[in-house]
C-alpha cells in the first residue's frame, strides 16, 4: 500500500480547538437540489454499486456519555453510583427506529474518552451529477454521499456529521485488538474479502478499503416541505456476476495531520468541516492550516459547495430549509438504527 493511501492512527494528544470560516458563494439551491434528484433517479430507495472514494480524518473528538436502557438493580445502582462508575437518568423511551413511544425509562450512563473518529465518502460511478454548473463552472462528476448522515445542531446553528465512524479498538475472540465487527470499516473489509468474519481489523488498514467496490442502498428526493433527501445504507458485498463500473477518480485519505491535496481539501463538504472543526486536535493541525489556504485562494468547492445550504437531509438526519434568505427552526433529527453506523462494541460493567 502506498503511503499516499496509509491512514494515520494516533493517539490523545494535544487537545485544543478553534474554528474557521470558508468563503461563501451564492447558489441556487433548489435548483441544484432538483437536479440532484433527477441526475440520481433513485426517489424509492434503490441498491447501486458505490466505489470507496474517500477516508477523512475527523480528529480527536469529544463522545456523548454511553447510554443504555438500564437492567441494574437498586443494590447495584448503588453500589455504581457511590464507586463513581456510572449515573442514572430518567429518560423518554423509544423504538428501534429511535422514536419516542410515550413511555418513560431510567437509562444507565458513564463518560466516555475521546476517540479519533472519520468520515467515509462513496462514489457511484453510474450516476453523474454537475454541481459545478452551479458555481460557475460545469463539471459531472460521480454522484458523492457521506456515510452515517448529518444533522442541524440547532444550538451551534450549523450541519454536522450525525454518526461518523469510530476507531474503538478492542479485544475480539481470538484475543486480538480490532475495531468492532458492528464497525462499518469492519463489516467492509468483510464484505472486501480483506479479513475473514471475526478476524482483526485495525485502524492503520483503513487505506485498503479506497477503491473498493459494494453495494449499498441509495435514495434522494425532495419531500413535501420542499427538502432534498438523501439517503445511503452500506448493503454488502458484491453479487457474483456483478459488473463494477468505470471509476475515473483517485480515492484518497484526507488526513488530519497530512499533507492533502488543496484541490481535494476544498471540496470537502460543509458537514465535514465542522465536524473536524470540533476536534480537540483541530488547533495543530494540518488540515486546518490547508482549509486557511484554501480560503486566502477562494477556492470554493465546485463538486458539493463548501457552503452547503443551511442543510439537507441524509438517512438518519434532520430537515433543514434549502433556501438561505428564509431559515427556519429544523426539528429534531429523527434517528433510525441501521446496518451502516457502529454500535458501541462493548460495555465495561
Amino acid at each position: 500500500m502506498s503511503t499516499e493511501n496509509s491512514f494515520q492512527f494516533y493517539g490523545n494528544d494535544a487537545y485544543a480547538g478553534c474554528t474557521s470560516d470558508i468563503p461563501r458563494v451564492e447558489v441556487d439551491w433548489k435548483a441544484l437540489n432538483t437536479h440532484v434528484v433527477e441526475a440520481v433517479d433513485c426517489t424509492t430507495p434503490q441498491t447501486v454499486v458505490g466505489v470507496i472514494s474517500q477516508i477523512i480524518d475527523l480528529g480527536l473528538q469529544t463522545q456523548e456519555d454511553a447510554k443504555f436502557v438500564n437492567k441494574d438493580d437498586e443494590a447495584t445502582m448503588a453500589k455504581n453510583i457511590a464507586e463513581g462508575r456510572c449515573y442514572y437518568e430518567e429518560g423518554d423511551e423509544v423504538d428501534q427506529r429511535n422514536q419516542p413511544t410515550g413511555n418513560k425509562v431510567t437509562y444507565k450512563r458513564w463518560s466516555q474518552k475521546p476517540i479519533q473518529q472519520v468520515a467515509i465518502t462513496v462514489d457511484f460511478p453510474d450516476i453523474l451529477v454537475d454541481k459545478g454548473q452551479f458555481f460557475g463552472e460545469s463539471k459531472p462528476l460521480p454522484y458523492r454521499l457521506v456515510m452515517g448522515g448529518q444533522f442541524w445542531d440547532k444550538g451551534n446553528r450549523e450541519m454536522i456529521l450525525q454518526r461518523p465512524v469510530s476507531l474503538k479498538l478492542m479485544k475480539n475472540h481470538k484475543d486480538q485488538w480490532s475495531l468492532s465487527d458492528k464497525n462499518t470499516v469492519h463489516k467492509m473489509a468483510v464484505a472486501a474479502d480483506l479479513i475473514e468474519a471475526g478476524g482483526a481489523f485495525t485502524p492503520n488498514r483503513l487505506g485498503e478499503l479506497l477503491g473498493k467496490a459494494f453495494l449499498f442502498e441509495v435514495q434522494a428526493y425532495i419531500n413535501a416541505g420542499g427538502y432534498l433527501n438523501e439517503r445511503i445504507i452500506f448493503k454488502g458485498k458484491l453479487m457474483r456476476g456483478t459488473q463494477v463500473p468505470e471509476y475515473p477518480l483517485t480515492p484518497k485519505i484526507i488526513g488530519f495531520n497530512a499533507e492533502n491535496d488543496l484541490e481535494e481539501v476544498g471540496m470537502l463538504r460543509k458537514e465535514v468541516i465542522n465536524s473536524m472543526q470540533r476536534a480537540l486536535n483541530w488547533d495543530e493541525s494540518n488540515i486546518k492550516k490547508q482549509l486557511e489556504q484554501v480560503k486566502q485562494r477562494e477556492l470554493p468547492s465546485k463538486e458539493t459547495g463548501v457552503d452547503t445550504p443551511t442543510g439537507v437531509e441524509t438517512a438518519k438526519s434532520t430537515t433543514v430549509p434549502v433556501k438561505k434568505e428564509a431559515v427556519a427552526t429544523p426539528p429534531k433529527p429523527a434517528v433510525s438504527v441501521a446496518n451502516d453506523f457502529d454500535d458501541f462494541g462493548d460495555i465495561p460493567f
